[in-house]
């Protein structure tokens, strides 16, 4: 079952209805949607438009084949009422009604609005009755039957009708003269100068009133003469703008020939363009051999959205919307030529144009196809492959292609996402240090300041008189203050190496002497801890360039961590030796028989923070910043610190640095790093 093609439009007036079936047979079908308010003149709607869209187009005809001469509301309202005062003047009404012997055209179209403004039926009459007639028996039927009392005709060419039929009765001529016969120029009506006789014929017109005469074709008796009045011509263009309400989201745009003196182009079409505010392009052309042509040009300028023409009329257009739609299909990148046609198919799917000459294919099966849009409801615009087979290797080759983007595409997530979560777990393990960092930092200032504070507070308040406690508590207040000194001082070391602010002054020292002044110095410390210190070291000086109180620090801060990782075994070795291998360097070991280090985390315990045992759950005191300073400051000598397993259990971290030169000693200065 084939879906029916359509475009969706908004509609109204008759999507629902009640049935009334009576007694006699008769069925009534009523729609439930009430008919809207409609204006008692036709003109009121002329008033409308002229006063909300003055400048809108109302109707337009080419002028002798050439450019469009239009008339816009408000020109047509000004003429109309110039036209009304003229025939008021001359008494015309419904018993002298005015004939119209013309065509389509402007003229036409200005005397019947401005007798309709003032109330004076008008008959517009078929040209063939005056043109094609030999004996103008139909014309003659016509004006016996309304009695004109004014003629109006659109050029010389009605001269023989004219003669045959209108007697003595005012003729008025667009253009041209009539042989033997006075006539009056169309273009005096417009002239005339509106008065108060048009004001007050108009304020007579009223739903009832006669607005034309429209006659039959007369194909089987003579004409039968229809009245039209106002109520019948609004209510009847009421009930089409409910019926087409999408014709109230956009003034029409009429490009018409059909002739005024039947109903469907002097009062349908006509009255729909003024009704709803819209434009009529009078159109030259006919659906005939020689005449069509105008059409498919007025159609190709205008580009109207509604349009009517009988059944031979789509027919004779579809060979020319065939002709212009060819060069559309034909704009092909000459690359793509070889390799694929392009047709515009009808909504049936048969092809109207085709790019490639003799092409054939099952055209309800393009490769691609898009529709054309609602100019041409479901029509389509499709491509069709020349070679098929070509174009499956292609797209082989494409698939493996894109296969291959996508896995490495996925590769590159799976990278990606990877060395995020370790970027983040490196962040989060961070951020776990600061903190340890700095529960440690606390921990290890309120320990110290905790017994400087008891032990000066028991001291100065004169509690301990014995001369050997006394000196204990000093030596222990001594202690405390040292330890909280190297502590505040690692601190503050790292936070200006952090931000490159870590100033060394270099100058020529004996290691030997600095390493054995450092130990001394820290001797007592240790062996007041139950502590046993040996230290092994050359007689004679080693020289080398470095900052005296940075290297001591890194010293201090092995033997502390020694001191600190000792787990009982109260032993700690100090070694310092020369080496000519690679090249001429020293090396101070400082060996303990502690806890050693973890397995896995021999280079870890040189990173800020980082300490192999949790500090307040193991009772080891430190920031986890010691190993951290001693590694940065030996590397800011050209060394290093390191870590080994000492042989027999504990650790051994060694630093080394080079051994001062000659060059070096004669270059000897002081230098910021």
């Amino acid at each position: 079952m084939s879906i029916p093609k359509h475009r969706n439009i908004r509609v109204g007036g008759c999507l629902s209805a009640t049935l009334e079936e009576r007694e006699d047979g008769v069925h009534v079908l009523r729609s439930t949607e009430a008919l809207q308010a409609f204006p008692a003149r036709l003109t009121d709607k002329l008033e409308q438009w002229a006063r909300e869209a003055p400048d809108r187009i109302f109707v337009a005809k080419r002028l002798n084949g050439g450019e469009w001469q239009t008339i816009t509301f408000a020109q047509m309202l000004a003429r109309a009422k110039a036209v009304g005062q003229a025939l008021v003047q001359r008494d015309l009404g419904v018993d002298r009604p005015v004939a119209i012997l013309s065509d389509n055209d402007l003229e036409h179209l200005t005397l019947a609005l401005g007798a309709m403004w003032v109330g004076v039926p008008y008959a517009p009459i078929s040209p063939a009755y005056s043109l094609l007639s030999q004996d103008h028996g139909k014309l003659r039927h016509i004006f016996e039957t309304v009695t004109p009392g004014l003629v109006f005709a659109s050029g010389a060419a009605y001269a023989r009708a004219i003669e045959a039929v209108a007697g003595d009765v005012e003729v008025v001529l667009s253009e041209g003269v009539l042989p033997g016969r006075a006539a009056t120029r169309f273009e005096d009506l417009l002239q005339t100068r509106p008065g108060p006789e048009a004001e007050a014929a108009h304020a007579q017109v009223g739903p009832e009133t006669v607005v034309k005469f429209l006659f039959t074709s007369g194909s089987t008796k003579q004409p039968k003469g229809v009245v039209n009045t106002h109520r019948m011509l609004c209510a009847n263009l009421q009930m089409i703008r409910q019926t087409f309400a999408f014709m109230q989201d956009e003034p029409p745009v009429l490009v018409d020939w059909l002739p005024w003196n039947h109903t469907f182009g002097g009062n349908h079409n006509v009255g729909i363009a003024l009704y709803n505010g819209g434009t009529l392009y009078i159109d030259e052309g006919k659906p005939l051999p020689g005449a069509i042509e105008a059409t498919v040009r007025n159609l190709s300028e205008v580009a109207p959205n509604w349009y009517f023409t009988v059944p031979k009329g789509y027919e004779m257009l579809l060979p020319h919307l065939k002709e212009n739609l060819q060069p559309v299909v034909e704009q092909l990148d000459p690359a793509l030529c070889g390799d694929i046609a392009v047709a515009l198919l009808d909504d049936t799917a048969r092809p109207v144009a085709v790019s490639k000459a003799g092409f054939q294919a099952n055209w309800k099966h393009p490769f691609v196809a898009t529709e054309v849009g609602e100019a041409l409801p479901h029509w389509e615009m499709a491509v069709y492959v020349l070679n098929p087979e070509k174009l499956a290797k292609s797209a082989q080759t494409l698939e493996v292609t894109l296969g291959l983007l996508i896995a490495m595409l996925l590769v590159a997530i799976g990278a990606g996402g990877w060395l995020i979560v370790a970027d983040l777990n490196r962040q989060l393990a961070l951020a776990r240090q600061k903190t340890d960092f700095v529960s440690n930092v606390s921990h290890e200032l309120k320990t110290p300041l905790t017994s400087i504070r008891m032990f000066s507070e028991l001291l100065a308040e004169g509690r301990v008189v014995e001369p050997e406690k006394r000196q204990s508590y000093l030596n222990i207040i001594t202690a405390e203050a040292s330890r909280l000194t190297r502590l505040i001082n690692n601190v503050l070391d790292f936070s200006r190496m952090e931000r490159g602010e870590k100033k060394y002054n270099f100058q020529k020292c004996d290691l030997v002497g600095l390493i054995r002044e450092t130990v001394e110095t820290y001797r007592p410390h240790l062996e007041s801890n139950g502590f046993r210190v040996q230290t092994t070291w050359p007689e004679s000086a080693v020289m080398t360039n470095g900052d005296r109180d940075a290297l001591a620090q890194v010293v201090v801060n092995l033997l502390s961590n020694a001191e600190k990782y000792s787990n009982g075994q109260k032993e700690i070795a100090v070694e310092v030796g020369s080496l000519q291998e690679p090249l001429p360097h020293v090396e101070v070991r400082v060996m303990d028989r502690g806890t050693g280090v973890p397995r896995g985390c021999e280079e870890k315990i040189f990173e800020q923070f980082y300490r192999a045992h949790d500090s307040l759950s193991s009772g080891i005191q430190g920031s986890g910043l010691g190993l951290t300073l001693a590694r940065q400051i030996a590397r800011a000598h050209g060394g290093d610190v390191a870590y080994r397993p000492r042989e027999g259990g504990g650790s051994c971290f060694t630093l080394r640095l080079p051994v001062a030169t000659f060059a070096d000693s004669k270059s000897e200065a002081e230098s910021t790093q």
